[in-house]
Parts: structure tokens; C-alpha cells; sequence
């Protein structure tokens, strides 16, 4: 999906409205998180950025067939896993997985098996979230892979999601206590494009999704409340 209206100002700063009305326009379809991703990245190079998950959860995940990193893996032609978490790596290892490393993206200079290629895509799925400054840690992003990766891959909660809608009628909120952030399509192109990249389309799809077809037509009727937003943006070069 993109914008009806051409909001590269306004996400800029250039210009300035205190009511912007940004329509979402474009195709939509009752897709998961996961079978997006393996859409957008078939058949391309991929660097996975936080590819281990929770360590105890990593091996359950690969014997019911959900561990992203192996779905990833079919799809692409090329892929490396990096995580900071030292165990998590080094338990993948110890279960025969080799195209996974140790790295801190932002703090550590990148090595070879990152240098050596030119990689089509960073996936960076649920983690903007969890920082403190975001426009920060994607802004180093832009300015340490651009000369190797061609496009960034954000996943991120959509604000808009329909559990959030019921929540507040509850006078609830429904989150995972590490969430710095909610995004919407707009705030989250709005921080890509103050990190200096370029945001590209987004769409609006389901971590979990279901087989109950009245759900599915709900939400290809109103697509903004899916609970995921998945974003593409361009690195400046």
C-alpha cells in the first residue's frame, strides 16, 4: 500500500499540518507476517538482524516449522543471521546452524561475510519497538550498510490494531511491557525518513493469522486494523 497524498513534505518537515489527512491506497489481501516476508524476499540476499529469538524458545520454533530465520532461509538465496545475544548464538551452532553470527550492528565494525556481498535486503522485524531512539539507531543503520544493503525491511505493531480498538473501550491497553512505541504508517515513514532513508510501501498484515473467513473479509475491509505493519525503505547511497 502507499499514500493517496503526496506526503514526502510533510514527512520531511518541510512542510507543516496539524491535521493531515493521509489515505491509504492500493491492493489488499488477508496475508501473515511471515508469508510477506517470504513474498518480498524470494530468491534475494538477505541479512536477518536479531535471528535467534528467546533461547528457549528456539528449538520448539524450528520442530513446529515457525522459527523465522529457517523460513527465511527456504526462500532466499543468500541469508545471515546476526543476533548480539552470545548464548542464543552459540546454542544455534551447538544445533548445526552455521550461517548464523555474534555482532552488534551499530557498535561493532562489520565483518567480512557482510562486506564481501551486496545484500538486497536488512530485516529488522520487531525491534524498533523495543529501543529508546529509534530515528538514532536506524539513522547509523543508513550510514553503516548503505554502500552494501539495497533496501531495509521494518516490521513494527501497528497502533491501529483492532485488539487495541476493544481494549480502550475497556479502558485497557494490551502490550508487551518492553514497548517503547505504537506505530502507525505515517509515524513510522515519519521516523524512517528523519533516519535518512527513504520509505517505500508498506502493508498491513497479521502475526497470527486465521482461517475464519468472515474474519478475513473484516479485515481485507479494513486493513488498518491488522496488527502488523511491515515497511520498506531505501537507503540513501
Amino acid at each position: 500500500m502507499r499514500f493517496e497524498n503526496r506526503v514526502e513534505k510533510f514527512l520531511s518537515g518541510e512542510d507543516f499540518s496539524s491535521g493531515l489527512s493521509a489515505k491509504f491506497i492500493g491492493n489488499v489481501t488477508y496475508v501473515g507476517r511471515v508469508e510477506k516476508l517470504i513474498d518480498v524476499t524470494s530468491g534475494k540476499k538477505i541479512i536477518h538482524v536479531g535471528c535467534a529469538d528467546h533461547i528457549n524458545l528456539i528449538e520448539k520454533k524450528m520442530k513446529e516449522g515457525v522459527w523465522l530465520h529457517s523460513i527465511l532461509e527456504k526462500a532466499a538465496t543468500k541469508i545471515i543471521g546476526v543476533d548480539v545475544n552470545h548464548n542464543a548464538i552459540e546454542y544455534l551452532k551447538y544445533l548445526g546452524i552455521d550461517n548464523v553470527f555474534e555482532l552488534n550492528i551499530i557498535s561493532d565494525s562489520l565483518p567480512k561475510y557482510i562486506k564481501n556481498k551486496r545484500w538486497d535486503y536488512l530485516i529488522l522485524g520487531e525491534i524498533i519497538e523495543h529501543l529508546d531512539n529509534p530515528v538514532q539507531f536506524l539513522t547509523q543503520i543508513n550510514r553503516k550498510f548503505n554502500l552494501y544493503v539495497d533496501e531495509i525491511i521494518i516490521t513494527a505493531p501497528n497502533a491501529f490494531r483492532w485488539f487495541n480498538v476493544l481494549s480502550s473501550l475497556k479502558s485497557l491497553e494490551l502490550i508487551n511491557t518492553d514497548h517503547r512505541y505504537w506505530f502507525t504508517p505515517f509515524t513510522l515513514a515519519k521516523v524512517v525518513t528523519r533516519s535518512g532513508m527513504i520509505p517505500g510501501d508498506f502493508y498491513f498484515v497479521h502475526s497470527f493469522p486465521t482461517r475464519n473467513p468472515i474474519k478475513k473479509l473484516f479485515y481485507k475491509m479494513f486493513p488498518a486494523f491488522s496488527d502488523t505493519i511491515i515497511l520498506r525503505s531505501f537507503l540513501k547511497k
